[in-house]
C-alpha cells in the first residue's frame, strides 16, 4: 500500500475525485488520493460511494488511517 494523497487538505469542501485503487483487502480498498476524512479523535470516518469504471458502485462505510503506510483504508459494505 502506498500513501494516500489527502485532497481535503487542499479543499475541505471537495466532494469527488478520480482515484486509482492501490490496494485491496478483505474489507476494503486503499486509493492513491481521497476526499474522505479518516476516523480519529472520537470522530467517525467519512462515508460515501465509490463509483467503479463500469458504473457500478460500492458503499464506503468508514475511512481509517493506516498509520504505518500513510494509506487510507476505505472500508466497504
Amino acid at each position: 500500500m502506498t500513501t494516500t494523497v489527502k485532497l481535503y487538505n487542499e479543499d475541505p469542501y471537495l466532494k469527488e475525485c478520480t482515484s486509482t485503487v492501490t490496494g485491496i483487502v478483505d474489507h476494503g480498498v486503499t486509493l492513491d488520493r481521497s476526499v474522505f476524512y479518516c476516523q480519529g479523535g472520537g470522530q467517525p470516518g467519512d462515508t460515501g460511494v465509490l463509483v467503479l469504471p463500469n458504473g457500478s458502485t460500492k458503499k464506503i462505510v468508514n475511512t481509517i488511517s493506516q498509520r504505518e503506510t500513510g494509506a487510507h483504508l476505505h472500508v466497504l459494505d
